[in-house]
């Protein structure tokens, strides 16, 4: 029995739907559709005229509209049409010989690539009448430098190097480092040199090369009438861009000004009216019209307020600079009154920023701008200098309780644990090397100290944390407690002590001297600092390390009443010792320090340095202690100051060569942070900055030939960016005059 019939289905669309959708997609197209289809029936007068007002890209648009058109305005007898369009673009060099026109308004105002046709080439490569997109530009050109591997590697042979490389096109090409080739043509011209040569026909093969050498010339010629011509047109595009730009921002910023944002305006035109000038709305090369500015309105004011915001905060800025010359001047007569009647806060290093940030100098402070602050104004706060610290030490203390409790601490009844001899802290985002600290010797820490405008929460905060001569306190989330050692607990012990109680001013007061392995006689503290670098592992101390830290021998303080000896005796004994013993006498206690290190007892170390023969004299600005801490004391100079903030805690600060060029000694954790290598100061400077100093006469500058870890010359830091700084001002303001004159006077 046969198989049924069935009703054939069939799946493609109808061409019903097709059309359904081609309509759809044409809804978006305005105007009325057909309209220029009777247009190739009009006279050819009128079609004429319509076509030679036309610019020569809408011609070319008009011929690819349909198959008719298409026909019509490819036909030999339009060629005048394109040739009269091509009369109305001033100064476009004519069309070429190789192309036709609508060829060659193809390759001027269509940015596709000629090879493929499918993807975008805004390059027009004159040279070669062509655009290449990316992938095309791989198959049609090659560079000089890739020319000999390419000739060799394809069919060429070692006859390629006759031929004058002056009989082919180059041309600069985006992508290649050296001109390049086209390829046809070397294969062209590889042809029929070939052929002459095989033949013997070498007048024929000269005749080949003088032929192109000549179309070489005229195309080098025709390219750089094109080039003149783009480049020209694309000067009156970017003119006319910025003209609309320019008249569209005019339209914003007087409609803005309607509105009542005058203010906002005048603030931002310093800075050439950015943000603002650069909002992605404003900054359109097309007309603004009332519709356009409805739409937009809105992203403008908001813009606006935020330039508010910046412009109130400028001027809240300008009061505070305004007041705080006065609130320095007496913060910094309460804080010295203070702390000369409380000493034991200055280890908190509180500085007048810390003030400052206290509610009752902050109230002062922000008083409304019709108000008017004096020193009056703050002196009133006196008599609540007691409390104002008092506040600030109690949420210090609280800052670094919360810490212990944070990382879990043991805590003992009865005992503060900030007093604690074994409670330590240490910065974890600080330098390698860094050295845990006891409190409150760690509020002074730099990492501590390093709050910048960004970590503000108000526009006060931001004021006062922008002050760069004073840092207040501010605790980072790196703050932590430093583990506890066994070997520190041996230190407390051979103190008397009980680790798990014993206090930091209990071991002070002790005042027990302790022996290391090296002789060296120290406190507690010291013996402490050598156990608790953070830098590295901590070793159980074995019994015979046990047994040297013991107290020293002999009866203490056998120096304490020399201060009450005829100060006749006491010249005849300075006198008598070397520099470096009068140096350490002048460290054995305050007193002693105090005694010598003031200026009424400069003839004493005057005395003990002409005891050593041959010693160069104290170099003028520097005080004779100094200068005989650099000789004999084999320790980094920056010990005890703001680099070196840490070293009084550790033995990180040895450093056995003194640089004499610097005048310094620079242990192996400070070398890095103050001496720079020649060869290495462009790392250091931004860009601006290395013009700047390559400007600068080198004859300047201090230079150490051979430093401990740095290869060739060095220069100092600090004299580098000192240098960059001022001689960059003086450039900046084109006193060439002044910045050779001071040359002369620093190279001396």
């Amino acid at each position: 029995m046969p198989p049924k019939k069935r009703k054939q289905v069939n799946d493609s669309p109808s061409v019903t739907e097709t059309a359904k959708t081609t309509e759809e997609r044409w809804k978006t197209v305005r105007g009325r559709r057909g309209g220029l289809k009777a247009m190739l029936n009009m006279p050819m007068d009128i079609i004429k005229e319509i076509c030679l007002l036309l610019h020569p890209r809408d011609l070319l648009n008009l011929s690819r509209a349909s198959k008719s058109f298409h026909a019509f305005f490819m036909a030999k007898s339009s060629a005048y049409l394109w040739k009269g369009c091509l009369r109305t673009i001033v100064g476009l060099p004519p069309c070429p010989e190789t192309l036709i026109e609508p060829a060659w308004v193809s390759l001027v105002f269509v940015p596709v690539c000629t090879v493929c046709r499918k993807h975008k080439a805004p390059s027009v490569h004159w040279e070669f009448l062509a655009r290449f997109c990316a992938p095309c530009r791989k198959q049609m050109l090659f560079s000089k430098n890739e020319g000999h591997s390419y000739l060799w590697n394809w069919r060429f042979g070692t006859r390629f190097i006759d031929i004058p490389e002056d009989i082919f096109i180059t041309a600069q090409v985006t992508g290649y480092d050296e001109p390049c080739y086209l390829r046809s043509q070397i294969s062209s011209v590889y042809d029929k040199w070939e052929g002459f040569y095989n033949f013997q026909h070498r007048d024929a093969a000269e005749a080949l090369a003088e032929d192109h050498r000549q179309q070489t010339i005229r195309s080098k010629a025709f390219a750089a009438l094109c080039k003149e011509w783009d480049d020209n047109e694309q000067r009156k595009r970017t003119e006319e861009r910025e003209r609309l730009i320019f008249k569209r921002t005019i339209d914003v910023f007087t409609r803005l000004g309607d509105l009542g944002w005058q203010a906002e305006l005048d603030f931002i035109r310093e800075r050439q009216y950015a943000p603002l000038l650069d909002h992605k709305r404003v900054k359109v090369a097309k007309m603004l019209t009332e519709q356009t500015w409805q739409n937009m309105k809105d992203e403008m004011i908001e813009c606006m307020e935020h330039i508010r915001e910046e412009r109130l905060e400028h001027e809240y800025m300008g009061i505070l600079a305004e007041r705080w010359p006065v609130l320095e001047s007496v913060a910094t007569e309460f804080l010295d009154r203070y702390l000369g009647e409380h000493p034991e806060m200055l280890d908190y290093r509180m500085n007048i920023a810390d003030l400052a940030l206290s509610k009752e100098f902050r109230d002062v402070m922000c008083a409304p701008a019709d108000e008017v602050v004096d020193q009056a104004s703050f002196l009133a706060l006196e008599g609540q200098m007691d409390a104002i610290v008092d506040s600030w030490r109690t949420r210090v203390c609280k800052d670094f309780r919360r810490v212990l409790a944070k990382h879990k601490a043991k805590r003992r009844r009865g005992v503060d644990p900030l007093d604690l001899a074994t409670t330590l802290f240490v910065v974890d985002n600080s330098e390698p090397g860094r050295i845990s600290m006891f409190f409150p010797n760690i509020v002074a820490h730099s990492d501590l100290r390093s709050a910048t405008q960004a970590n503000g929460t108000d526009t006060y905060e931001k004021f006062v944390y922008g002050q760069e001569d004073v840092r207040c306190y501010f605790a980072p989330d790196a703050l932590r407690p430093w583990a506890l050692t066994d070997s520190i607990r041996e230190v407390i012990r051979a103190c008397g002590k009980d680790p798990s109680t014993a206090t930091a001013a209990d071991l002070d007061a002790s005042d027990v001297r302790l022996v290391g392995d090296d002789e060296a006689v120290t406190t507690w503290r010291g013996a402490k600092s050598k156990r608790t670098k953070a830098s590295a592992p901590a070793s159980r101390v074995t019994a015979k390390t046990e047994a040297r830290w013991k107290n020293v021998r002999g009866r203490r303080g056998g120096l304490q009443d020399m201060l009450n000896m005829p100060m006749d005796v006491m010249k005849e004994i300075c006198l008598y010792l070397h520099p470096r013993d009068l140096l350490s006498l002048s460290r054995t206690s305050k007193s002693f320090h105090a005694f010598l290190i003031q200026r009424s007892s400069a003839y004493l170390w005057k005395g003990t340095i002409k005891n050593i023969l041959d010693l160069p004299p104290c170099p003028e600005g520097w005080i004779e202690s100094a200068w005989i801490s650099l000789i004999f004391s084999p320790y980094c100079t920056l010990s005890g100051t703001a680099l070196g903030e840490l070293h009084h805690l550790s033995d990180v600060g040895k450093a056995a060569t003194v640089h004499w060029e610097f005048l310094s000694r620079f242990c192996a954790r400070c070398r890095p942070q103050m001496v720079v290598a020649e060869n290495k100061v462009n790392q250091i400077l931004s860009s601006e900055q290395w013009q700047d100093f390559y400007s600068i006469p080198k004859d300047i500058f201090l230079k150490a030939m051979t430093v401990t870890g740095f290869k060739g010359p060095c220069y100092s830091k600090a004299q580098v960016f000192e240098a960059v700084e001022t001689y960059g001002k003086l450039y900046a303001a084109r006193k060439w005059d002044s910045a050779r004159k001071l040359g002369d006077q620093d190279s001396k």
